[in-house]
């Protein structure tokens, strides 16, 4: 039966993309009373909807396909398309995206100025206005004290992929022109803001000017000041008896980028058990439900902004306005969503297998999971604030992070002689 089944499933397929759909729909609507498995009626479903001309009609056979299979990725772009979320002309192949411009691209950028005195608005320390730096008129940035909601913000994983904005790396030239003295500059790619180095005026640039871009959703404030940050630095330097360090550079602070991600799905699991010399395999299902799977955008400072991002909280996030970036630079993401994507669910799987070991003391590498159901549901691209610095020992520069936060310390890993070292000292 499940050979006629698939026969017919075949021929209807190839109907349905040949635009023959009277003989498609024929094939398909055979196939399924001919009692076709789970897949099978999925495949029929969703080629249904395909050739289907009644909006009502489509709709009702894609969603019979996501209330069996969530993350069947076709089924949820074209109800997407359906519902007008998605435009048709944006969806791309992934194999072959076209190369983005190379030319210098003009970019809009919004400068912050008072609007008593025309001074300069620097961000004031805990993250909820700008100060004029001449009259100390305070701007706020948020209305009331309550912080924007950043759920809202959250954008579907699928149809991104669908789009080169889910495959896209910054590589496009941009530029401006200062309002303030008229110098014309070259603007980085992964740079967000900056201070013209003539007037010391501070920009924010738009992202509207890059289509193949996702522009941030939220950040997190600095909490920590300068001051603060430094005066951490070196009492982390004390406390493990490195103050004699040299060439000390002042700490700066910058914003980093962020992939967010929501994972929510049933993930079977098996694993072996000795039951009295006998081996038996237990089955069963756990539910995966995070969302704050973070994986770094940006290549600066690599293993330990890895390391430290996960340090950050959440709870603390504020929906993103360009005015916070009046005082600190800022990169766009370097590592796209889609490579972004794959990190976030080996996370995930090592997290849930972490679970599972403790729950069952069972070592990770025991249990088994079946990754197939595993699908990422959304994504936001957020900022988190960070201080760093940079010394010398041995003529050999090593770097420091401090969470812009927290004020946690965190610094780049020794190689194994100089740990020893270390352990010893300390």
């Amino acid at each position: 039966m499940s050979e006629s089944v698939r026969d017919l499933l075949v021929r209807g397929i190839a109907a349905a993309k040949a635009k023959e759909k009277d003989e498609a729909r024929f094939y398909l609507e055979w196939a399924l009373r001919l009692d076709p498995d789970a897949q099978q009626c999925i495949e029929a479903w969703f080629w249904l909807s395909e050739i289907s001309e009644n909006p009502e009609e489509k709709r009702g056979y894609l969603e019979e396909v996501l209330a069996r299979q969530p993350n069947y990725y076709p089924a949820r772009r074209s109800l997407a398309i359906l519902d007008g979320r998605l435009n048709p002309k944006d969806i791309i192949d992934p194999d072959r995206l076209a190369p983005p411009s190379t030319a210098e691209q003009p970019t809009e950028a919004k400068r912050f100025v008072c609007s008593r005195c025309g001074g300069q608005l620097t961000y004031s320390p805990d993250g909820k206005a700008l100060i004029c730096e001449h009259c100390d008129q305070v701007q706020p940035l948020v209305e009331g004290n309550a912080n924007p909601k950043m759920a809202q913000s959250e954008k579907d994983f699928s149809l991104a992929l669908a789009t080169a904005k889910g495959h896209r790396r910054p590589v496009a030239m941009r530029s401006f022109t200062c309002q303030a003295c008229g110098a014309s500059f070259l603007l980085s790619p992964t740079t967000l803001s900056m201070t013209c180095p003539y007037c010391a005026s501070v920009y924010v640039a738009q992202n509207a000017g890059f289509r193949e871009l996702i522009p941030p959703d939220g950040l997190i404030p600095f909490v920590t000041n300068k001051e603060e940050a430094e005066k951490a630095l070196k009492a982390w330097l004390v406390e493990h008896k490195l103050a004699n360090w040299t060439s000390m550079v002042a700490a700066n602070g910058l914003y980093l980028p962020v992939w967010k991600f929501t994972i929510t799905c049933p993930l079977p699991w098996e694993f072996e058990e000795d039951q009295g010399g006998y081996l038996v395999t237990r089955y069963g299902t756990t539910l995966l439900s995070y969302d704050d799977i973070l994986v770094v955008a940006s290549h600066a400072f690599p293993g330990l902004w890895a390391h430290e991002v996960d340090n950050y909280p959440l709870d603390q996030l504020v929906a993103y306005q360009a005015s916070y970036l009046a005082d600190w630079p800022a990169e766009t993401y370097q590592i796209s969503l889609s490579e972004a994507s794959l990190d976030a669910r080996l996370k995930a799987l090592e997290r849930t297998k972490w679970k599972l070991a403790r729950e069952f003391s069972k070592t990770i590498e025991d249990i088994k999971l079946d990754t197939a159901p595993l699908m990422v549901e959304s994504f936001q691209l957020i900022l988190l604030p960070v201080w760093f610095a940079h010394f010398r020992q041995e003529g050999k520069r090593q770097t420091i992070l401090i969470n812009g936060v927290t004020g946690n310390v965190r610094r780049e890993a020794l190689p194994r002689e100089q740990r020893s070292l270390l352990s010893r000292l300390v």
